[in-house]
């Protein structure tokens, strides 16, 4: 311990200075070319679910992690002014910033909160690279689908309209329109 008087006080540890006060609060210090680490332990630290740190690692980023199954896992990662913010779920990227917006990793789902997830709205997507399907759904279930040649497709064949009889769309401009009410006559012209 070295304490200046009006001044710091630096806590060492081996001879390295780990930690040390300034005017606006406290630092913490890694090795020379080493991460620097504040852990915090909850409930005297007795078991894995009780350990969590802030790491400042030497590129630049700052994670926040827990620690189970012998593992350090990343909850959160800052990867400073010029990069973003990453939030994990059991360790795996799951939603990122970028510089033009936010990017839901890996296929994952876009929820829109309700009372439960199976209740939920989303927007996921699905398929791998050069063949992804964009999926939305409500009320739990898969209602619509924009396939990856850019198709508006139904999930359910003769299931879901575009409008209502209160609601309706006004103008549809298309190149052109087949129309068919199988089983029985349209209002066109009597046919199927």
């Amino acid at each position: 311990v070295r304490c200046v008087t009006d001044g710091t006080t630096e806590l060492y540890n081996n001879g390295v200075k780990k930690l040390d006060t300034v005017s606006t609060g406290i630092r913490v210090h890694g090795d020379e070319g080493g991460t620097a680490q504040l852990q915090l332990l909850a409930d005297q630290g007795d078991d894995n679910p009780d350990y969590w740190r802030f790491i400042a690692e030497t590129d630049g980023t700052l994670n926040m992690q827990d620690y189970g199954s012998g593992n350090w896992y990343n909850n959160i990662r800052l990867t400073g002014h010029t990069g973003g913010v990453i939030l994990f779920q059991n360790n795996d990227a799951k939603f990122q910033t970028q510089s033009d917006g936010v990017r839901v990793e890996d296929g994952g789902h876009l929820y829109f909160a309700n009372d439960s997830e199976n209740a939920s709205s989303a927007i996921r997507n699905v398929g791998g690279s050069g063949s992804s399907t964009l999926v939305f759904t409500t009320g739990g279930t898969d209602r619509w689908q924009i396939l990856n040649g850019g198709h508006l497709v139904p999930q359910a064949n003769n299931t879901y309209d575009i409008g209502e009889s209160s609601y309706r769309v006004r103008n549809i401009y298309t190149a052109d329109l087949h129309c068919s009410n199988k089983g029985s006559s349209n209002d066109v012209d009597g046919t199927w």
